[in-house]
């Protein structure tokens, strides 16, 4: 919860900002407030439990790197095509091959942001894991239990309701499916091969702008239903 006084008077009460309010405080702010950028993917969602705290750390430290990686890449592709559009570059018999030069450069900036999004994902996902281990209390998984397992134990102690739970599940092994997409990229396909044509987007995620910034909401959201279940 945000709060807000009037700017003309230190001395006044502070009141509660309406979600409008704080989302443009959020990011009016979100330069200067690194330790507060997990808010908005948790809906300003207030966590009393401190096992939440490291969770929503973790959480602030992957919006961090999706907001560098994404102005790194935006500044140095933006110096590129306007060295590309003034033609500075180019050399005097030789000008198709300079603005190769400038296109492999601007791809393995794209491609590294790319692998960053990838980054980011395996990062905000291994938060919300995490958080499941702290909050299992009894019949602890082993280390070799995945996202999906942990989840299992730890909603068999929520009072939910078997399609809460369901939709719960679901949403995790979306989650899970985009973190073992990412690691099998690594392993064994270019980056640009990622999406295979012939499968559903959710069977093969394309690591963009567009997925990470659902992944983390999914993150957040979900971590929100499970505390607001937690002491039910």
């Amino acid at each position: 919860m945000y709060f807000k006084g009037d700017p003309g008077d230190p001395l006044s009460p502070l009141t509660p900002m309406s979600h409008e309010e704080m989302e443009q405080s959020y990011r009016a702010d979100a330069d200067e407030s690194p330790s507060s950028l997990a808010d908005l993917y948790v809906d300003f969602h207030d966590f009393d439990d401190p096992r939440f705290l490291e969770f929503t750390s973790r959480l602030g430290a992957a919006v961090f790197l999706l907001r560098t990686i994404g102005k790194a890449s935006r500044h140095q592709l933006d110096h590129l095509r306007a060295v590309k559009d003034s033609g500075s570059h180019r050399v005097r018999g030789w000008e198709s091959e300079s603005d190769m030069v400038i296109d492999e450069d601007m791809y393995a900036i794209s491609d590294a942001e790319i692998i960053g999004y990838g980054a980011v994902t395996v990062a905000a996902v291994a938060a919300l894991e995490a958080l499941a281990e702290d909050l299992i209390t009894v019949d602890r998984p082993s280390g070799s239990s995945g996202l999906q397992q942990k989840f299992e134990r730890l909603l068999s102690a929520l009072r939910m309701n078997s399609e809460e739970k369901a939709e719960l599940q679901g949403e995790v092994k979306k989650l899970a499916n985009r973190r073992n997409s990412f690691a099998h990229s690594v392993t064994g396909h270019p980056w640009h091969t990622w999406r295979d044509p012939n499968k559903p987007p959710k069977e093969n995620p394309v690591f963009d702008t567009e997925s990470v910034t659902d992944t983390l909401f999914t993150v957040g959201s979900i971590a929100v239903t499970v505390d607001c279940h937690l002491n039910e």
